[in-house]
């Protein structure tokens, strides 16, 4: 990522707001999806990548059901590389006016000459649609050869049914890189079929933001939020996307998942394991603990439905973080002891966050061991004593768990030995 001091960046989105709407222009957009703008000149600024992405990835899928083969194409150090006179010779041909492209040119050259930044400064917008623009006569030259492809900036994926038409493709597009000074980037440009096929379509969002996910600064976050509002906008086809972007965003502290979350419960079944991470990391923070265990403990205490009681199940492993209030606690008594077989898994996690609650009492739990009819539920209750290790009434306790069932001896033992 290139740094610029705010005039600069005012001054480079200024200069290529005069060539942005020739180059948008010149752009197939049914092939090349990097290079939309929501909003023209003088004031510009490009649509939001993850709808765009969006559009890439369905097209990507119907052109894969008609093809045998994805090939792909990538760039080799693509921005530092650019070439400014040859990017001066393609606005040219694309009509923008001789002294616009000439003041992009030039500014370029002194930000090489003052900064060090060769070629096109890396993240801006204004970078995206000069590298788009470059790019433009190649995107001709395959539709002139009738090869269906897409282009996400340097990243081309091209449809074809034999490797011998991808291997000829390939090399004719290395060729017309290497006439404006650039290089192909070999490990990245292979033929791809089956799975492999449709996890490189499926996958590039995550791709497109690589390494920025990781980052834990403000870079990252702001990467996380976008992986986030693209996977939203279809959660169940971008369910990948979507618990990537939730890992990001809980490392992060960031509480947007829950809001969304709040808004439609039914994404827990879409990233299980993700939202217990994301939720419990709520419950353990002081300024959304009250808000989170509030949430949560309606969604445990619903009356679950046959099919709904994964909701139930990931609201009490987030509470399992944190040891709840003694009314709270009560709550999750209650919801330990219903009835109905099938939510024995619920009962046995109530079981076990109540045990961790302000409300838990051991005598209380010895009560349900000798109760409940389930023996997962019993089993639940047993182990609840086991925070009371040491305690000079664990011997007896222990012996009326196994007395009021002899399959309960093994857990009664672990609990007497700790």
């Amino acid at each position: 990522m290139a740094w610029m001091d705010p005039f600069d960046q005012i001054s480079y989105h200024a200069l290529v707001g005069r060539v942005v709407q020739q180059i948008v222009t010149a752009t197939d957009h049914g092939s090349v999806f990097s290079c939309g703008i929501s909003s023209g000149p003088p004031v510009w600024g490009m649509e939001p990548w993850y709808k765009a992405l969006g559009r890439r990835r369905s097209r990507g899928v119907e052109l894969l059901s008609a093809y045998s083969y994805l090939g792909t194409i990538d760039i080799c150090n693509f921005y530092p590389t650019v070439q400014i006179e040859e990017l001066s010779t393609v606005l040219t041909e694309l009509n923008c006016q001789t002294q616009n492209v000439e003041d992009v040119a030039g500014w370029l050259h002194d930000l090489d000459q003052i900064s060090g930044v060769k070629g096109l400064p890396v993240g801006p917008q204004s970078s995206q649609i000069l590298a788009n623009g470059l790019l433009i006569p190649l995107d001709l030259g395959l539709s002139e050869q009738a090869v269906p492809f897409i282009r996400w900036v340097d990243d081309t994926w091209l449809f074809v049914n034999t490797g011998e038409q991808y291997r000829a493709i390939k090399d004719w597009y290395e060729s017309g890189l290497r006439h404006i000074g650039l290089r192909l980037n070999e490990e990245k440009s292979r033929i791809l079929e089956g799975a492999d096929a449709e996890n490189e379509i499926v996958r590039s969002a995550i791709q497109y933001f690589g390494e920025q996910l990781d980052d834990p600064g403000p870079d990252g976050l702001r990467a996380a939020i976008a992986l986030w509002e693209y996977a939203t906008e279809d959660p169940i086809v971008r369910r990948s996307e979507l618990r990537r972007a939730l890992r990001s965003l809980t490392a992060h502290g960031s509480r947007i998942p829950f809001d969304r979350l709040i808004a439609d419960p039914s994404l827990l079944r879409l990233a299980t394991e993700q939202w217990v991470e994301h939720l419990s990391s709520l419950v353990r923070r002081r300024e959304t603990r009250a808000e989170a265990e509030s949430w949560a403990l309606q969604i445990a205490c619903e009356v679950p439905a046959a099919d709904d009681g994964y909701k139930n199940l990931l609201a009490l492993q987030s509470l399992s973080a944190v040891s709840v209030s003694r009314e709270e606690g009560g709550r999750l008594l209650d919801l330990a002891t219903m009835s109905g077989g099938w939510a024995a898994p619920v009962r046995v996690w109530a079981a076990y966050v109540w045990g961790k609650s302000q409300a838990f009492k051991a005598e209380r739990a010895i009560d349900q061991v000798e109760e409940q009819g389930d023996f997962t539920t019993k089993r639940a209750f047993a182990l609840t004593l086991e925070q009371q290790s040491g305690h000079r009434k664990m011997e007896r306790w222990c012996r009326r768990i196994e007395l009021s069932d002899a399959e309960l001896g093994p857990a009664a033992r672990l609990l007497d030995a700790a």
